[in-house]
């Protein structure tokens, strides 16, 4: 993260703090390059937005096609989720 910081300097945090938009994106490079708009940081981009629908509807439609198989769907969250 610091090499990104580092390289974008001239970039405003605007009213957030660095830990908070590095919470936001999730320390990921290129998450943080979408949220400067104009030299400044803005997590109401409209990329997050789209990326949150994106998630939204992904977990519905795995909803919706596991609604009478719940055990599978709990063995799949023990399986990828850190304990």
């Amino acid at each position: 993260m610091d090499h990104w910081w580092a390289r974008r300097q001239d970039v405003e945090l605007g009213d957030y703090t660095k830990n908070e938009v590095e919470d936001f994106t999730g320390c990921i490079p290129w998450f943080l390059e979408k949220c400067v708009v104009d030299g400044t940081i803005d997590l109401a981009a409209k990329f997050f937005a789209e990326i949150f629908s994106q998630a939204a509807t992904f977990e519905q439609e795995i909803q919706t096609q596991y609604k009478n198989e719940s055990d599978t769907l709990l063995k799949y969250a023990i399986a990828v989720l850190p304990t």
